[in-house]
């Protein structure tokens, strides 16, 4: 009797203690009801679970008891990274432009990889072309749009141009002799005039 009385008196302090946590157990320490918690998770369709698990959908923050790392998966897409023109990938994959967070469903890691535009190349006096073409000068990565064998195209600088007693400027100008290519910083118009 009193080894019956023992496991019921146990039992009701599991019970207590579980409720005050905010979940009612039953025997054996199975959770029987949600988290008090986790219901404004579940009021946005979401499931609270530890964020190393995959989610077909987003991660969002503060609405899970428990861990920082256990958080409510909400079901979603990979739509807002692809209406923007990025790739839902994982960030240790290398990514020819700059990652964008809380685009993509899955994992933290799994992130939106939005392509640089030519911009950046033309800053620097580039041309983005397939890097199969021939580039007088040399080629950087990272700075055009488009697929990873798209590079840019430096041309030499104009240290070049002036050895052989040219001057750098935009070939839509009068140049008394010839114009030579690749001796320019620049765009693709700034070429080297070799006077006669």
């Amino acid at each position: 009797m009193a080894m019956k009385a023992a496991v019921i008196f146990t039992f009701l302090l599991q019970a207590a203690l579980s409720a005050a946590h905010g979940r009612v157990s039953a025997p054996h320490g199975r959770v029987s009801a949600p988290h008090v918690s986790d219901r404004s998770c579940n009021a946005i369709g979401g499931i609270c679970q530890n964020d190393h698990n995959y989610c077909r959908g987003s991660y969002e923050n503060g609405l899970c008891s428990g861990s920082a790392n256990r958080r409510c998966c909400v079901p979603g897409s990979d739509r807002p990274c692809t209406a923007i023109g990025g790739i839902c990938q994982y960030d240790n994959v290398y990514c020819w432009g700059s990652y964008k967070n809380g685009l993509c469903s899955g994992l933290a890691n799994r992130r939106c990889c939005v392509s640089g535009s030519d911009h950046d190349c033309s800053v620097i006096g580039g041309i983005c072309q397939n890097d199969r073409n021939y580039c007088r000068g040399s080629y950087k990565n990272g700075l055009c749009s488009g697929s990873a064998n798209r590079r840019c195209c430096v041309p030499g600088s104009e240290r070049s141009c002036a050895a052989i007693g040219g001057t750098c400027q935009n070939d839509r100008q009068y140049c008394r002799g010839s114009y030579k290519n690749g001796l320019c910083g620049g765009s693709a118009n700034r070429r080297c005039c070799v006077h006669y």
